[in-house]
């Protein structure tokens, strides 16, 4: 019996419209380190914003490749398996939102204040 590739592949073709997002975040994490020392406080919250970016370019796809294989092997009805969705779903954005939160912190921390004359 020949072994089945079906999960991974759907694990990959998941995982190339995250492609630019993760070369975005890549180069993101890159230029980060590269400048640590001109901005530590900046850079880790840019480290933890672009890491969160990084890990779900790779999360997204595995668990909906998990996702379609657990519905696929279930009985489930249409509003069990929208609900699991869902779920994921406002996850992913939680997550996405935590991501941006942090990136944003990078923007402005570490920066001083303009004293009103």
């Amino acid at each position: 019996m020949a072994p089945d590739y079906s999960q991974f592949l759907e694990f990959v073709m998941g995982l190339l419209p995250q492609l630019p997002i993760l070369i975005v975040t890549m180069i993101g994490l890159i230029i980060t380190l590269a400048r640590w020392k001109e901005a530590p406080s900046a850079a880790i919250w840019s480290l933890l914003g672009l890491g969160i970016a990084f890990f779900l370019c790779f999360a997204i796809p595995a668990a909906q490749a998990a996702t379609n294989a657990y519905v696929r092997s279930r009985s489930m009805s249409a509003a069990q398996v929208r609900q699991i969705y869902s779920t994921i779903g406002i996850l992913w954005g939680i997550l996405r939102a935590a991501s941006y939160v942090f990136i944003i912190g990078a923007i402005f921390s570490g920066r001083s204040q303009k004293s009103e004359s």
